[in-house]
């Protein structure tokens, strides 16, 4: 399990580094341990903003799903029955499955390719079942009652409704029209190499919707998100979380295509849209394509790019509270490339 919380205000800030620092034991056991870190500040001028405790712990499975999965050089089939398939997709984490979205007409969107809530989430009927950590396969047409995380290599979900998904294994995750309140891939056991979201609804709430979470030991590779809708984030008052439409800590080969993140109404706890923070190896070779922001602290913030970074046909229809763009330090590695605001007006790094 992976929690996030954003401290707020330089008194907080202190308190929370001395609480939170390094290793924290959890409950009676003494092998059940958290480790945490906070991230760099995030500063709107000389003040400070906020910043995160970013705590990871070994969660015991809720519930295990037993199946007996056959690797197989051709992608499985949807399952009617709900079941997982006894095969195995192997198709390339660069390539999505030609069953993931669909285009729909840009009078219906605004702009050619993005997505509507027709384009997202599930379809049909879904047999319920209950969540846990599930072994290799394909899981199709499912209900899943519980959050379900994913520690074997080589999961597909297609058409599958859950909680909440959780990616600690190695790779190949596939998510083809899932619908969840919130996506979570942690490298906090293993460097993670090949993810893809493809007709992905979050309906986001009191946290992050989407969270890519690399560390200085393993690192997150090779992520595509195309076609997503993210909105629904409302936080109690007074609390004291934070929450990005799609939060990454560091990531090589990052592509975000033809998605709308909307964080709603201002919040103190909203802190950005796309949010992209300099740790681990870094943010290297960030894609976003005909992409739609809106909301948050700053709509787009992000850390300096250390490998070639893009955003290209990209609107930022309703500015954060602070401004729609913030890019910190060196500007060098972004290249912005028809970035507007909500007036219209070209943004730049």
């Amino acid at each position: 399990m992976t929690t996030t919380t954003r401290r707020y205000a330089a008194a907080a800030a202190a308190l929370a580094v001395a609480a939170f620092a390094g290793a924290v034991a959890l409950g009676a056991s003494p092998d059940v341990r958290a480790t945490c870190t906070k991230d760099p500040k995030v500063t709107q001028g000389a003040t400070v903003v906020s910043f995160d405790v970013h705590c990871s712990v070994p969660l015991a499975a809720a519930a295990t799903v037993t199946v007996t999965a056959t690797p197989t050089d051709t992608p499985a089939e949807p399952s009617p029955s709900g079941s997982p398939s006894s095969t195995v997709s192997t198709s390339p984490w660069s390539t999505p499955s030609s069953s993931s979205t669909s285009t729909p007409s840009p009078s219906a969107t605004g702009a050619a390719g993005l997505p509507t809530e027709a384009s997202v989430g599930t379809t049909g009927s879904l047999t319920k079942r209950a969540g846990g950590t599930l072994p290799a396969g394909t899981y199709a047409n499912v209900e899943f009652t519980s959050a379900v995380r994913l520690d074997a290599a080589g999961v597909t979900l297609r058409n599958v409704k859950a909680p909440a998904v959780t990616m600690y294994g190695t790779g190949r995750y596939v998510l083809d029209r899932v619908d969840t309140g919130g996506v979570f891939v942690d490298s906090y056991y293993n460097a993670i190499d090949g993810v893809t979201m493809t007709g992905v609804r979050v309906r986001g709430s009191d946290g992050d919707g989407i969270d890519i979470f690399s560390n200085a030991r393993f690192q997150i590779s090779n992520v595509v998100i195309d076609g997503l809708i993210a909105d629904g984030f409302t936080f109690p008052s007074g609390s004291d979380a934070h929450g990005d439409g799609i939060q990454v800590r560091g990531v090589t080969n990052l592509a975000i295509r033809n998605a709308i993140v909307d964080m709603g109404p201002w919040q103190p706890q909203k802190n950005a849209a796309l949010y992209l923070e300099d740790v681990g190896q870094g943010i290297r070779g960030v894609t976003v394509d005909n992409v739609r922001l809106a909301g948050g602290g700053y709509t787009f913030y992000t850390a300096p790019a250390r490998a070639a970074s893009t955003l290209r046909n990209v609107s930022i229809f309703r500015s954060g509270n602070w401004g729609p763009v913030l890019v910190e330090g060196n500007k060098a590695g972004w290249t912005f490339t028809n970035v507007t605001g909500p007036a219209g007006q070209q943004l730049t790094p």
